[in-house]
């Protein structure tokens, strides 16, 4: 009985539309406009905030530590971000092998080299050292070749990873394995072309924002420190004043520019920060740090909360939407009354012929979800068009903006549930009003 009700007041839903089209219009906009306002920030934001490493970000960890004097000034509580050359090396040597990787980023010359298809142009590219595991721990897909061995971390080799996006660029998107770039006057060897690969947010180094371009080349953190030009090694954050930290020297002691993680199992998370704290510990009696060991360890989740890496402007959208939607609510409620009202002279013959108050009440929400549905297509499809047009704003993070099928699909729900929500008030009144006065329009 309760489903030949729910199907009799969704027919009935669909055949009241098409009799006051311009009214159904009116309440079907007003609900679309809600959803369009709430899909379009609930997609923008699953985009820029979704797990980067999808199931093992809880296992990905960035140790810090504080190798700062005390009297710095304007320090704060936590420990640099990054880490010392000294210090990233150390630490380095006791995480867990196979499960660790350092590197940073840099800008670097890339010259052409005779008889390749490469530009006939010097231009510059994004290039990070990295130590061999990096690939593997960020989950970096390969289309041809592979990442160096561990053994050429150290060994000087004089070897490139590049990005599809490069090897289009210089190659025609072939297989070009073996071929040579020229960068910083040295010739590297093409060992390995990733695929499409965007980690979003960028969690590995946030330094140059957690939406900033991927980089173009990948090499071993060795022979990247190696190169004869400096052209920065990452954001170096330097506290004392003597030659090196003003030359910003990569070998500084009180410089921090390395980026360090590791993998972890939940089982060895504890005595991961007793190595910390016991590394702090032992550079303090050497003289090098000056505060007690401080010491912190997040994994990616976290790191990404600490860093607050969501955008205001889509924290503020996301915000405008919940107001938005609700005010469309409101008005969708009042339009429903007003619809309800104009069919209260069938609500009232359905009455007197038997119907209870519940039957009518279940027939008018049904109603509401024919409404909920067609605007929360339309709303869907709107939302499409906002984060289109949220795409071209030119903000680095643009270009990740987008509405999942995930996020669609929750949309829809929240049209239905509102729709429901927006039909209860009108619905109660109009199931519980007098059938003479419905029959008789007063």
């Amino acid at each position: 009985m309760a489903m030949q009700t729910f199907v009799y007041g969704i027919e009935n839903g669909v055949r009241s539309l098409t009799r006051s089209r311009l009214l159904s219009c009116q309440i079907i906009l007003a609900m679309a406009f809600g959803i369009a306002a709430f899909s379009s920030a609930w997609g923008a934001l699953l985009s820029l905030t979704g797990d980067p490493l999808k199931d093992v970000g809880r296992e990905t960890y960035h140790p810090q530590v504080d190798p700062r004097p005390l009297d710095i000034k304007d320090a704060s509580g936590s420990p640099p971000d990054d880490l010392t050359l000294r210090d990233a090396r150390a630490i380095f040597q006791f995480s867990p092998s196979g499960r660790r990787a350092m590197s940073s980023l840099n800008w670097l010359p890339m010259e052409p080299v005779e008889g390749q298809l490469h530009e006939k142009r010097m231009t510059m590219v994004f290039a990070r050292g990295a130590t061999s595991d990096f690939f593997k721990l960020f989950r970096a897909p390969f289309a041809y070749g592979s990442a160096w061995s561990s053994s050429s971390d150290n060994d000087g080799s004089e070897v490139v990873v590049i990005s599809k996006k490069l090897n289009l660029q210089l190659f025609g998107g072939k297989n070009s394995i073996g071929n040579h770039l020229q960068l910083a006057g040295k010739l590297f060897t093409i060992i390995g072309i990733l695929n499409d690969w965007e980690i979003v947010p960028r969690v590995y180094d946030l330094n140059d924002g957690a939406y900033a371009q991927a980089e173009d080349v990948f090499m071993p953190f060795e022979t990247w420190l190696d190169l004869p030009q400096d052209y920065g090694y990452g954001p170096m954050k330097c506290w004392a004043n003597e030659q090196a930290d003003m030359d910003h020297n990569p070998r500084s002691e009180t410089c921090t520019w390395v980026q360090l993680w590791v993998r972890l199992f939940p089982s060895e998370v504890a005595q991961y920060v007793d190595l910390l704290k016991g590394y702090s510990e032992q550079q303090r009696a050497l003289g090098r740090f000056q505060r007690s060991p401080n010491v912190k360890l997040k994994n990616a989740d976290e790191w990404l909360v600490y860093k607050k890496v969501v955008p205001d402007a889509i924290k503020i959208q996301l915000w405008v939407a919940f107001g938005l939607l609700a005010v469309c609510l409101v008005s969708t409620s009042a339009l429903l009354g007003v619809k309800f009202r104009g069919d209260f002279s069938e609500l009232g013959i359905r009455r007197a012929l038997g119907a209870s108050k519940r039957q009518v009440f279940l027939e008018l929400l049904s109603q509401g979800i024919v409404i909920g549905m067609l605007g929360g297509i339309g709303g869907i499809g709107l939302g499409l068009a906002v984060v289109r047009i949220m795409k071209s704003s030119g903000q680095d993070y643009a270009q990740f903006l987008g509405v999942s099928f995930s996020s669609a699909l929750f949309s829809l729900i929240v049209a239905l549930c509102s729709a429901l929500v927006a039909a209860v008030v009108p619905a109660y009144v109009a199931a519980n009003e007098s059938p003479y006065k419905q029959m008789v329009g007063r």
